[in-house]
């Protein structure tokens, strides 16, 4: 997911010098994406968290429904993954919202 981030990023117009795949942690998405952004990034980490949900319930669709009323169908995720971010700063953005997400959804 750290690659899809660069690439996410790049598509923004988001200027993250000499990031590799292994500097892509959730510090640096709260300090160089603005919010509007990190929504954007968020929705990409969710759209594939929910997808490899999909395949791995053998296409059952309630995994991947649950991630993706998780958040979007909560006021103020967003909100609150970031807080997350602030907490684990040196942590992967994808495995922190996966953790999250286990939470509420199982694995």
């Amino acid at each position: 997911m750290a690659v899809s981030a660069i690439v996410m990023g790049a598509g923004l117009g988001i200027d993250v010098p000499g990031a590799s795949a292994q500097e892509m942690t959730a510090g640096v998405i709260l300090e160089k994406m603005s919010g509007a952004e990190r929504v954007a990034y968020l929705a990409g980490i969710i759209e594939g968290l929910a997808y490899a949900r999909y395949v791995k319930d053998d296409k059952q669709a309630a995994g991947m429904g649950c991630i993706y009323d998780w958040f979007y169908k909560t006021r103020g995720r967003s909100l609150d993954i970031e807080k997350a971010f602030g907490r684990y700063k040196e942590h992967s953005p994808g495995a922190i919202v996966a953790a999250l997400v286990t939470k509420e959804c199982g694995k």
